[in-house]
């Protein structure tokens, strides 16, 4: 799991190791800050407000997030029982 690298808020607190500013979500997940963003407002990423207007997100919440829209073998499966009857 990625730490926070000793990165700090504007207000100087240091971030606890397991949550990230957005561009370091950004450059953890692959998806762009904007992506993320939208994610949050549109599509229920879970995150943290804190002073400053930096938003946080947990890397684990957003592991779980992301796992609801992973397409696998369990996926294949129901389909294939869908439609081969």
């Amino acid at each position: 799991m990625p730490d926070s690298g000793g990165a700090t808020t504007p207000r100087g607190y240091e971030l606890k190791a397991g949550y990230l500013k957005l561009s370091a979500l950004a450059e953890y997940s692959g998806l762009g800050v904007r992506t993320l963003r939208t994610a949050i407002k549109e599509r229920g990423l879970p995150c943290f407000r804190i002073e400053g207007g930096v938003i946080l997100v947990k890397v684990s919440d957003f592991d779980d997030w992301m796992a609801q829209y992973r397409i696998g073998s369990e996926a294949e499966d129901i389909a294939k029982e869908l439609f081969d009857g």
